[in-house]
């Protein structure tokens, strides 16, 4: 397997697409599969069409994220392409109706990818971030592909959570699920996020969609205060982002939820679903301790693999905003564990899907880290 990586900030969006494609098909040769991540300031209809003067007729999956990845920085401004080439077999899926019925937009996902007869595969998944009950999206995916492997993350923009597009060489929509499955090539996946528990257990007792109304049969608000101090709903929009609740499984490892904002009846409103009587507790998280994880996870993915070509990045645009000018230290810190020779290109998303185990799950406040290679 070749990749290419290619990255572009032009402002004109067929200029950005052609200079960011050509280079990327320079170092790959011919793709088997284009991987594309916008920033919204590029408008799909004139995009695509300049990539695929460079990358042909071939499988195209791509979103708009909150920022690129690339050149070891973050770009809340422009452009990145992954070429991947060689003997891999690659086809993808365009489906809409995501806010409508999750469930059954998972399933159709999973059919279209399935037209292939791929009996094994990964899959990378690409829904609008916005749109709500993604774990119901995950969940028709697997009811009918429960042998692929899944990783990927949510569309989203540069926090004005307004529209987002996905999108593969079929053309484009919003509240959508783009997706592609690979076979035939190495793939090896690592998800870390840094965050370690404090406080005490805190059960979920009512919610609705987003919205958690109780915890430990008080007001959620009430809960959170108990456990951190005294703060006003203004103050908990900084104080949340620091603490997050984390859910552990099995493993002892923790699933994060990540809290956003208080309403006037002291509920509070979480960025994914969080189902009744789960038991989670407050986490938190130094600046170190999620630099040094996400070095971890991309050196186990990059370890996993004895020749791998390329390094993708799922990546929640939380850690940077929570991380600020620091966020290049993580970015360098993963340039580090995976070697000055390997390119690297990822997206800031809107909640991450990995499969610790199956079935494949939405996580908040995470990265996942893609390396790919010969098979």
């Amino acid at each position: 397997m070749k990749a290419g990586i290619g990255f572009s900030m032009l402002p004109d969006a067929a200029q950005a697409g052609r200079e960011a494609a050509a280079a990327a098909v320079a170092q790959s040769g011919p793709p088997k599969l284009t991987i594309v991540f916008s920033t919204n300031s590029y408008p799909p209809d004139a995009l695509l069409p300049a990539i695929r003067r460079h990358t042909g007729d071939t499988p195209l999956v791509g979103f708009c994220c909150g920022g690129v990845l690339a050149q070891d920085t973050c770009h809340t401004r422009g452009v990145g392409i992954c070429t991947l080439a060689g003997s891999l077999e690659a086809a993808t899926a365009l489906e809409t109706g995501l806010d409508r019925d999750p469930f059954a937009a998972g399933q159709r996902t999973a059919a279209a990818l399935l037209e292939t007869d791929a009996s094994e595969g990964t899959a990378i998944v690409l829904p609008d971030g916005f749109c709500d009950n993604l774990p119901e999206m995950l969940n028709g995916l697997y009811s009918v592909a429960p042998h692929l492997q899944y990783l990927g993350g949510g569309a989203g923009d540069n926090m004005k959570f307004f529209a987002t597009c996905q999108f593969t060489e079929r053309g484009h929509a919003t509240q959508a699920v783009a997706a592609a499955i690979l076979r035939n090539v190495a793939i090896a996946t690592r998800i870390g996020h840094g965050w370690t528990p404090i406080g005490d257990p805190l059960v979920i007792n009512r919610t609705q969609g987003k919205q958690v109304f109780e915890i430990n049969s008080i007001p959620a608000f009430q809960a959170y205060q108990r456990q951190l101090g005294p703060m006003t709903p203004e103050d908990f929009q900084v104080m949340a982002m620091r603490h997050p609740l984390g859910f552990p499984d099995i493993h002892g490892n923790y699933m994060i939820r990540d809290p956003l904002t208080v309403d006037a009846d002291q509920s509070i409103r979480f960025v994914t679903e969080i189902p009744v009587q789960a038991v989670g507790i407050i986490m938190e998280g130094p600046i170190e301790n999620l630099i040094g994880m996400a070095a971890r996870t991309a050196g186990d993915a990059m370890a996993a693999l004895a020749r791998p070509r390329v390094l993708l990045l799922f990546n929640c645009i939380s850690r940077a905003l929570l991380m600020g000018k620091r966020f290049p230290e993580e970015l360098r810190a993963i340039r580090k564990a995976a070697g000055p020779d390997i390119p690297i290109l990822g997206a800031l998303t809107f909640g991450e899907i990995y499969a610790v185990e199956r079935p494949p799950l939405i996580h908040n406040k995470t990265l996942v880290a893609v390396a790919m290679g010969q098979s």
